[in-house]
């Protein structure tokens, strides 16, 4: 009698579990050891064809009497069937949800069930430090943003499971570079963001006075030339540095001041020659190209600096230059009805800045 009463209440105890935990009560197939991706019932089996209108999503040998569970991505389950004989099982309409994007039906066996199961992409919205979308992208739950700086040192990691915005840490700045943009590589299981950067090159006169500065791609060339335009240095862009611009000394010529123009999209640089000049006399106007962000002494403004606003130029201390590609600061002065933006020279050094 007390066998038998222990029988029953084993029984009763494997009722009660599988009440309480329930058809939708299952993990994913790495933690639960009761989900399996073969079926664990023996005997004859019937072709289930599983139908998204009229195209088979999956396609299923089950065994009779053989219980079946769609449910949603959260397991709540959306249609139960029971295996009788051959036949086919429309898919439910699942519901839309901003940001989860359907990507396919997963199968699994739990127990003696067979599942089917929602697989979703997630959208993910990549922003700037102060908010500004970068990109969008639609990836695989779990997929990582990685952020890097210029020498691949990770400065954030992240993996998500949810759709959300990220927002990413600012790039590194350092002096001499300037940020163009972020790289971005959408691998299979991370997408991968690096900064590019522009390079500052300085030009100083034989002082060490700043006389202007250009902005390059890393690779980009430029060339020092004589005042017959003939090269006589070649520079590749690598890291920012300083070069120091000496000009000749000819005999009969003054230097007057050093000009640069661009040819097919090459920057150039040669010296300016003319007459000696004699008492107030002033040298013609220096011309520069429009990568050139020119540095004018604060004490060297002259009261023939003026605005031709018509043609979109000002002209300082004779050097004409684009109003749209000057940039502005302080301290402002006052020359005629224009204000007029001055940028304090600083010194700098003949040799390379060094690296970033």
């Amino acid at each position: 009698m007390k066998k038998s009463i222990y029988y029953i209440m084993v029984i009763s105890l494997t009722v009660l579990t599988m009440a309480i935990m329930g058809p939708v009560a299952y993990a994913t197939e790495n933690d639960n050891p009761l989900i399996s991706n073969e079926n664990p019932l023996e005997g004859e089996k019937i072709e289930i064809l599983f139908l998204d209108g009229d195209n088979t999503v999956v396609k299923e040998p089950l065994v009779y009497n053989q219980i079946i569970y769609i449910v949603d991505r959260l397991g709540n389950v959306l249609k139960e069937y029971s295996v009788r004989h051959n036949t086919t099982i429309a898919m439910p309409e699942l519901e839309k949800e901003t940001g989860w994007t359907f990507k396919n039906w997963k199968t699994y066996y739990k127990g003696r069930a067979f599942f089917l199961e929602p697989v979703y992409r997630i959208d993910l919205t990549i922003q700037d430090s102060e908010g500004n979308s970068i990109t969008k992208l639609t990836c695989d739950l779990g997929h990582t943003v990685r952020v890097v700086d210029k020498h691949h040192k990770e400065l954030m990691k992240v993996s998500y499971n949810v759709p959300t915005t990220v927002r990413i840490p600012a790039p590194p700045t350092k002096s001499g570079y300037v940020f163009d943009r972020w790289e971005t590589e959408n691998k299979q299981d991370e997408f991968l963001m690096r900064p590019l950067y522009s390079v500052l090159i300085y030009f100083t006169d034989a002082e060490n006075i700043l006389l202007f500065d250009v902005k390059f791609k890393p690779g980009e060339q430029y060339y020092i030339l004589d005042k017959d335009k003939y090269v006589i240095e070649t520079y590749t862009v690598g890291e920012t540095e300083a070069i120091a611009l000496v000009p000749d000394e000819i005999d009969g010529l003054q230097f007057y001041n050093w000009c640069s123009f661009m040819y097919e999209n090459e920057f150039y640089v040669y010296p300016s020659y003319g007459e000696p000049l004699e008492g107030k006399q002033k040298p013609p106007i220096a011309t520069h190209a429009g990568k050139v962000n020119l540095t004018i002494k604060e004490d060297e403004i002259d009261s023939s600096s003026y605005v031709d606003e018509d043609n979109g130029i000002m002209y300082i201390n004779g050097v004409a230059l684009p109003i749209a590609l000057i940039t502005w600061g302080i301290p402002i002065v006052i020359v005629g009805i224009a204000a007029i933006i001055i940028i304090i020279v600083k010194k700098r050094k003949k040799s390379k800045i060094g690296g970033f």
